[in-house]
């Protein structure tokens, strides 16, 4: 459910999917327990996914989303990515034109990644999945699922669609991506 109060807005107990609009960037809109916030080319204000929220661009029809915020991110629960390709961008991304924070209150972001059956992969590839436009701070870091910290050039590894090959990630909280989709 979600509901409104004022410019916040609260997501609980089920999945709100953003699509194609735009809501004031004053607003700020937090995901606690159990509440899921994906969607396709929308732009929001702040967003907190707090303990028990999940942050996953996306929707029910497509795996893959672009969210645009226009305000600070905060993720102190789950971000689930699906990456099917880098090429057309066919990968979940948050942009984001404040601050971000991995972590808060001693309580680390888990990033969850996964590939969606279809995927297209080549080592070498770069996946922008946060942007922040370059003027406000990025603090904190990740955890992998199984709660590995995940510091500036960590690597960790995720099953690939077949079932028996798996591609080893390196994260960058500085990094930029090319076009191409290799890191620059």
């Amino acid at each position: 459910s979600a509901t409104t109060a004022g410019l916040a807005t609260t997501i609980e107990n089920g999945n709100f999917f953003f699509e194609n609009a735009k809501i004031n960037a004053a607003t700020v809109t937090n995901v606690a327990g159990n509440g899921l916030l994906g969607g396709t080319k929308g732009t929001l204000g702040a967003v907190n996914v707090l303990p028990n929220g999940k942050l996953s661009p996306g929707d029910l029809s497509t795996a893959i989303g672009v969210l645009n915020l226009q305000g600070n991110l905060s993720i102190q629960s789950t971000y689930k990515v699906d990456i099917r390709s880098v090429a057309f961008n066919l990968y979940d991304q948050v942009n984001v034109t404040g601050a971000v924070s991995l972590a808060k209150n001693n309580v680390n972001g888990i990033l969850d990644v996964a590939f969606t059956p279809d995927a297209n992969v080549a080592i070498g590839n770069a996946f922008g999945i946060i942007s922040n436009d370059g003027t406000d701070a990025v603090t904190g870091n990740f955890v992998t699922v199984a709660g590995r910290a995940l510091t500036q050039n960590s690597t960790f590894t995720v099953n690939m669609p077949d079932g028996v090959n798996v591609a080893t990630f390196q994260i960058s909280y500085t990094g930029n991506i090319a076009a191409n989709g290799a890191a620059s």
